[in-house]
């Protein structure tokens, strides 16, 4: 069946250095283009670590996504192929490219329908996407350039004020007094910030941002959920690609052993070095879409700067970084060599199978 291929161009005022972490963060964009949460299911076919099950239209469709494959801050591409429905396969490339004003992002569709009976219906859902896209990408670099959250005022969902106001004065009793109006500043974040920013809310990175001590932010963090401002949530975090592997709500649920379905390795759960603490609205409090939306992209695994997919017995083609030092190449399953970058012209590296 012959694909079908669109593409599309946004001139952006950002900068591309500022502008790829947004459009790297993929569940955001999906959350910012209105797409259905994901139901996500582990799996071996081919390149894919999972399978997942979303409705759209009132379709029950299941697609397995391979890897996002990358070049920070260039460009990004995913392909995702459907098990059932009127589509056999689609994907998505961005290319970020510097320019005078700052940044063209070039966007080009594939889209492969079952059969000629869904050929129309694969046209609409081409163009249908072409302009949402573009559209999230337009309203992304608005925000920027407004210094805003990049989906600000998009995905609101609405907190209870008045659950607010009681957690907040049980919050503020249990703090010293120094640290009141910091708890205000955290009640107030919880209740206008959007809904991507509130789903998964690191402590740490939350006090980075705010320039407060982290030890200071996570203590607040942690009377908080007492006073039943917040949901508090155990990440296992794989050492490889340093995203949560699995996701308990008390200790308790930790076993000695964890397996990251991205790196197909195993991980020794050790409290101190694999396990992060992460907070989000009590669901008393304000009831936030959790997703996911998308369960791969660059941001999910910022110190990646580039990532390929390596076919069997085949090779892959990576930029190398135009920084120089030791880098690390890490294949799936726990393979792994160091390569050194030199200053001066950047150079393809070659990797094998």
């Amino acid at each position: 069946m012959k694909t079908l291929v669109a593409n599309r161009q946004v001139t952006c005022g950002s900068s591309r250095d500022v502008l790829w972490p947004a459009l790297a963060d993929t569940d955001r964009l999906n959350r910012i283009m209105k797409s259905p949460a994901l139901s996500v299911i582990p799996a071996t076919d081919g390149a894919a670590r999972f399978a997942m099950e979303v409705r759209l239209g009132g379709l029950k469709l299941r697609y397995f996504e391979d890897p996002f494959e990358w070049e920070a801050p260039e460009r990004w591409r995913i392909r995702r192929r459907f098990a059932s429905g009127p589509l056999a396969s689609y994907a998505v490339r961005l290319v970020l490219a510097e320019a005078a004003l700052g940044t063209t992002v070039d966007i080009a569709f594939e889209l492969t329908p079952r059969s000629f009976l869904t050929w129309p219906l694969a046209r609409l859902s081409l163009g249908m996407f072409a302009r949402k896209l573009g559209r999230a990408i337009a309203t992304i670099d608005d925000n920027l350039k407004a210094g805003a959250d990049p989906a600000h005022g998009l995905g609101q969902s609405r907190a209870r004020t008045g659950a607010v106001a009681q957690a907040l004065a049980t919050l503020e009793a249990a703090v010293p007094a120094a640290d009141r109006e910091l708890a205000r500043r955290l009640a107030a974040h919880i209740k206008t910030a959007d809904d991507a920013e509130l789903v998964r809310i690191r402590p740490y990175d939350l006090a980075r941002s705010w320039e407060v001590e982290p030890r200071r932010m996570l203590t607040l963090c942690l009377h908080g959920v007492v006073a039943g401002l917040l949901d508090l949530s155990w990440e296992i975090i794989c050492p490889s690609c340093r995203s949560a592997s699995d996701t308990v709500t008390t200790l308790a649920a930790l076993g000695d052993e964890a397996h990251c379905q991205l790196c197909d390795i195993s991980i020794a759960v050790d409290l101190d070095r694999a396990v992060e603490a992460t907070v989000r609205p009590a669901r008393a409090i304000r009831q936030v879409a959790t997703g996911p939306f998308c369960i791969g992209g660059p941001y999910r695994t910022p110190h990646v700067l580039a990532q390929a997919i390596l076919p069997a017995s085949g090779t892959a083609r990576l930029i190398a970084p135009e920084e120089p030092g030791r880098y690390r190449l890490f294949c799936r399953g726990g393979g792994t060599c160091s390569v050194e970058v030199a200053g001066g012209e950047r150079e393809l590296v070659e990797v094998g199978a």
